[in-house]
C-alpha cells in the first residue's frame, strides 16, 4: 500500500463506484496529465482517461506492486 497521492503509472488504484469499494484501475500518464486504465462498465470497453475532479474522490488506496518498472517523471 502506498498514498494515493504519491500513486505513480503502474501503480494499482481501489476505486469506489456506487459508494463501495468495488473498482479497479491501472493509473497512468495522458499527455502529462494523471490518467487511469480500467474497464468502463457503461462503454462496455477499456478505456484511458484524465482523473478529473469526480474520478479523484472516488480514489480510496493504492498499491504498488514489486518488479513493476515504472518511469520516473521530470
Amino acid at each position: 500500500p502506498i498514498d494515493p497521492a504519491a500513486a505513480r503509472p503502474g501503480d494499482v488504484l481501489l476505486l469506489a463506484i456506487e459508494g463501495r469499494a468495488q473498482h479497479l484501475a491501472i493509473r497512468s500518464d495522458l499527455a502529462g496529465d494523471p490518467a487511469i486504465i480500467h474497464a468502463h462498465a457503461p462503454r462496455r470497453r477499456v478505456v484511458e482517461h484524465r482523473i478529473d475532479a469526480d474520478w479523484a474522490q472516488r480514489i480510496l488506496a493504492a498499491f504498488r506492486l514489486p518488479g513493476v518498472a515504472q518511469e520516473e517523471a521530470d
